[in-house]
């Protein structure tokens, strides 16, 4: 009688990084919307709080949302590479290139609000979180472009070679 084995998930090796960095960067970039992006430099009896990019600006709040659809794109793309079968290639590179304008929409959207600040900007100083969305979304930039490098679809040919592999 043969004994059924689980099958273990393969690990994750170098062509899913990509993917599974676009993740990691969109959560960054996600979680730092709630971090602050403004501290007030006043001193004396008007202490402000710091404002997070939720609070401080709208472009936070668009910061957020297409975060999330980087996030999401991202990964599918990622599950489809680990577990391969139910998108096809232009897909994963559509999904490569949505995480890339995302990413890029998101700098736009944070390095515009690093510039201007909304007002009061002269009692306002860049905080910690401004600067780790900023980063986490050059990043994602980088992160989509790689998931859609070496990406071209099948051919033939190519179909040919895996189908004698496999015979």
């Amino acid at each position: 009688m043969g004994m059924h084995t689980a099958r273990r998930p393969a690990p994750i090796g170098v062509s899913e990084l990509p993917a599974l960095s676009a993740v990691v960067f969109a959560i960054a970039a996600i979680v730092a919307v709630f971090l602050p992006w403004y501290l007030p430099n006043l001193a004396g009896p008007l202490e402000l709080d710091p404002a997070s990019g939720w609070s401080a600006t709208s472009l936070g709040k668009g910061t957020l949302v297409v975060a999330v659809i980087w996030l999401v794109a991202a990964g599918l793309s990622l599950m489809e590479q680990v577990s391969p079968g139910r998108l096809d290639r232009s897909t994963l590179n559509l999904m490569g290139w949505l995480v890339t304008g995302c990413a890029l929409l998101c700098t736009l959207m944070t390095v515009y609000r690093f510039l201007r600040p909304p007002p009061p900007a002269d009692f306002l100083t860049r905080d910690y979180g401004l600067f780790i969305a900023i980063a986490a979304s050059v990043a994602g930039v980088g992160a989509g472009l790689a998931m859609t490098h070496g990406r071209r679809p099948r051919t033939r040919a190519s179909a040919r070679r895996r189908a004698l592999r496999g015979a």
